[in-house]
């Protein structure tokens, strides 16, 4: 020691060191929204993005944030150098595989495709090299944020999952994960618990005053659109086409016996809006019926005519899968069927008799019109008592007539609104870009991840 220096050195008041995010491959709607929201992250906190497609990349740059992987310069050929082919006893393939929406990822998985090991590859080399504090993906269901998932679980990286909300104007941000994964939902929740949570009058008027607008026929509309400013380039826009050009399926004409102009509804009817076949909600969450939704419907016929033959089933294509599955083979089978084409799902719910979903938004909508709901996979608000649970097939039957004979108890669906208004879901949304918006946003993610007292805001 030298000579006149104190025993001990003065401490040295060192700032904190810099906490990262790792948001995995945005699409093109949520991108936008994440470049303005970033900005109100806890101080200290700064965000790191892993994005694959064209116009999200495009975005980003625009922005100024570093791009993760790197452009795709290298022939397929460099995914087969040995660090590419790292094994990977860190991915449990089973879990992996069954939580993927497509199809031709879990080809890739399965065949440890070079693309696959590539994006393998590009995922550990980003996660290494950033060491995220917390990783957020949207839905989890794509096998890039179903591969990231999978990393940050081997390495202690917590998870945040977002997916559009069921209630206006909100969003699920959720740990576990989203829909009926979520952390607020059957697997983790007791509908006792959620019922004995109480409100107050002012919480019940602000809910009311939502859910008057939605019977009303009105839109949500975001209190800030989307800047101009936050817009993908004209070559994104190019080359994001070129690849949906080689990635479409052939085209073929579909549905032609769905009339284009609905006619007059029956007076009492059964409803089953369709969902979109390749949707996470039938490929990973509908364990009965997957996507096989014409036999849901060869069920309900058969259910229907033994138990109230009077009642007719009504069922509404999905706007998004209308021109991609045909449905005219079951149309001419079942000839007492009344099929639509479009139309807003707010105008078929007051006079249901009955509302059958999979796993639906529609299910939240008919408790909104205090319709009996019947649910034949794993939901987010899959609880018993609140709707009617099919966890076999050969329950369909019973649980339709317990439906068709039983109204809902409209302070039971009140105060389970309530509960996912005010506690499940966080009021923001991707496309409202308020203030109010991206700081319930950024809230809810830096309280999942444990960062949210870094310090004020930016």
């Amino acid at each position: 020691m030298v000579a006149g220096a104190p025993e001990h050195a003065a401490a040295v008041d060192l700032p904190p060191m810099p906490k990262t995010i790792a948001f995995i491959d945005p699409g093109m709607r949520l991108t936008p929204y994440l470049c303005a929201a970033v900005g109100e992250l806890p101080a200290g906190v700064h965000p790191a993005f892993f994005a694959l497609r064209p116009k999200p990349r495009s975005i980003l740059r625009r922005c100024g944030h570093a791009l993760a992987p790197a452009p795709r310069l290298w022939p397929v050929a460099r995914a087969a150098r040995p660090q590419a082919q790292r094994p990977d006893p860190d991915i449990d393939r089973d879990a992996l595989l069954a939580g993927l929406r497509l199809a031709r990822d879990r080809d890739a998985v399965t065949r440890a495709s070079a693309d696959y090991r590539r994006l393998l590859h590009s995922l550990r080399a980003f996660l290494d090299h950033r060491a995220p504090d917390g990783l957020f993906c949207w839905n989890g269901s794509g096998l890039a944020a179903g591969l990231a998932a999978q990393l940050a679980r081997v390495n202690g990286i917590p998870m945040a999952f977002g997916e559009n909300g069921y209630l206006p104007g909100t969003m699920q941000l959720d740990p576990k994960g989203v829909n009926a994964a979520s952390s607020f939902g059957p697997d983790h929740r007791r509908l006792e618990r959620i019922l004995g949570l109480s409100w107050s009058a002012r919480e019940y008027a602000t809910l009311d005053a939502v859910l008057q607008a939605y019977r009303d026929g009105k839109r949500f509309t975001p209190a800030v659109s989307r800047p101009r400013a936050l817009g993908a380039s004209p070559l994104a826009y190019l080359e994001q086409a070129l690849i949906d050009w080689r990635e479409r399926e052939p085209g073929r004409r579909v549905n032609r016996l769905v009339p284009k102009t609905p006619p007059p509804l029956p007076k009492r009817y059964v409803l089953f809006p369709l969902q979109v076949r390749q949707d996470s909600q039938l490929t990973v969450h509908s364990p009965l019926y997957g996507n096989q939704l014409d036999e849901v419907i060869t069920g309900l016929v058969e259910a229907l005519a033994d138990i109230a033959p009077e009642l007719v089933l009504v069922v509404k294509l999905h706007p998004a899968d209308r021109d991609k599955t045909d449905y005219d083979p079951l149309i001419r089978r079942f000839g007492q069927v009344f099929w639509l084409d479009g139309g807003d799902i707010r105008a078929l719910l007051p006079a249901a008799q009955a509302v059958v979903t999979i796993n639906s938004t529609v299910g939240i909508e008919a408790m909104i019109f205090n319709r009996p709901v019947v649910v034949l996979g794993r939901a987010y608000y899959g609880f018993d008592g609140l709707v009617h649970l099919v966890t076999r097939r050969d329950q369909l039957t019973d649980a339709l007539q317990r439906a068709l004979n039983q109204e809902p108890n409209p302070e039971t669906n009140h105060d389970y609104l309530a509960f996912l208004y005010f506690k499940a879901l966080t009021r923001a949304h991707p496309r409202d870009y308020s203030t109010m918006s991206m700081q319930t946003f950024c809230a809810r993610l830096a309280e999942i991840f444990g960062l949210a007292d870094e310090g004020s805001r930016c």
